[in-house]
């Protein structure tokens, strides 16, 4: 295992923590504050760009990296330029949102996980 995959192995574990609490949050009817929001998107959009340039997963994987990659290189730089906010929906009576929001992020939390077992596999 090159160093890339073991900086992209570091890094997934740090994703699946973020995930798992970012969901719990959103469970709870809450979600990160801005300033931890930001560098979170960034990080985010950091680590998608790594896990394209360093790994070549099955088709089915892979897929699911690229739709993944797409959605938080386009909602991470609008969340950091525009400002977008998902308690914006909470103050207007919909609370149903972060419950969508924290099965998304349960989802991308079961990726980061299949992703795990994909690049521990490899270095086999």
């Amino acid at each position: 295992m090159g160093p890339e995959l073991i900086v992209l192995l570091a890094m997934t574990v740090i994703m699946a923590v973020e995930h798992a609490v970012v969901a719990a949050l959103s469970i709870r009817g809450t979600t990160l504050r801005r300033s931890i929001g930001i560098p979170a998107a960034t990080y985010e959009i950091l680590y998608y760009a790594l896990a394209l340039a360093t790994i070549f997963p099955p088709m089915a994987l892979a897929l699911v990296l690229y739709a993944f990659a797409v959605t938080h290189f386009a909602g991470g730089i609008a969340y950091i330029a525009a400002r977008p906010r998902i308690s914006e929906g909470i103050g207007a009576g919909r609370r149903g949102l972060l419950r969508y929001y924290a099965a998304y992020e349960l989802a991308e939390l079961v990726f980061l996980i299949a992703l795990t077992a994909f690049l521990l596999s490899s270095a086999l």
